[in-house]
Parts: structure tokens; C-alpha cells; sequence
């Protein structure tokens, strides 16, 4: 997506999260590269669209306590690579995601094996 995709977005509907500044795997960095990687990401994007961005995925799914700690210090909640549904209690800083697809009836099968129909 282009900054100027991003900035078109009605931030009414839309909420922009961070991601990291590029894309490495979070758990093989050194201290002062999370850093960058995670406040850098969130410092650029607010930069930009000229709005707060609270929350953060990992990229790949990849997180350790380490990097959970620093990105606690910097959003107001994180999600993983794991899909699933919300549990009372869950972590919020491991919050499981339903990934996006190119399919709508792939995307509405995932969801349906997490949350099936009552009977």
C-alpha cells in the first residue's frame, strides 16, 4: 500500500497498525534493533498519516518475551500469527488474528471453523 493509499483511508473505519520499519524477524534481533524496528515503525507511520497508532502485529508471527515486553511499551495491543478465537483474559499483546485472504468464501471458512453456527 502507498502512503498516499494509507492517507486516503477514512481513519473513522479504518485503524492502521505498525508492523515494524522492515519486516525482520523480531526474536533474532539485537535490543537496539527492536528498538528501532518497533518505535521506528510506529514513530514513521504517525509521522505520516498524522494520527496515533496504537497497535502492532509481528511480523511472520514471530515474538518472544523480549520482544512482547518492548512492544508493550510502545502500543496498546499486539496480534500474532495464530488464528483463533478471543478468549476471556487473553494476552493483549498476543492477541490471535484471522489472516486475510483473497477468497471471500476461504476467508468466511475460516471464520466459520472458529465460530460455527449455533445450533
Amino acid at each position: 500500500m502507498s502512503w498516499e493509499e494509507l492517507l486516503s483511508l477514512d481513519p473513522n473505519i479504518v485503524t492502521v497498525g505498525s508492523h515494524s520499519v522492515s519486516h525482520p524477524i523480531l526474536t533474532t534481533l539485537t535490543s537496539s534493533e527492536l528498538e528501532h524496528e518497533i518505535g521506528g515503525s510506529r514513530h514513521r507511520l504517525e509521522d505520516r498519516i498524522g494520527t496515533q497508532v496504537e497497535h502492532f502485529c509481528y511480523p511472520n508471527g514471530a515474538s518472544n518475551p523480549p520482544v512482547v515486553t518492548l512492544v508493550a511499551r510502545s502500543y496498546s495491543s499486539a496480534t500474532h500469527d495464530r488464528g483463533g478465537p478471543m478468549s476471556p483474559g487473553a494476552n493483549r499483546f498476543l492477541l490471535p488474528r484471522i489472516a486475510a485472504s483473497p477468497s471471500t468464501v476461504r476467508r468466511f471458512w475460516r471464520l466459520n471453523r472458529w465460530y460455527p453456527p449455533a445450533a
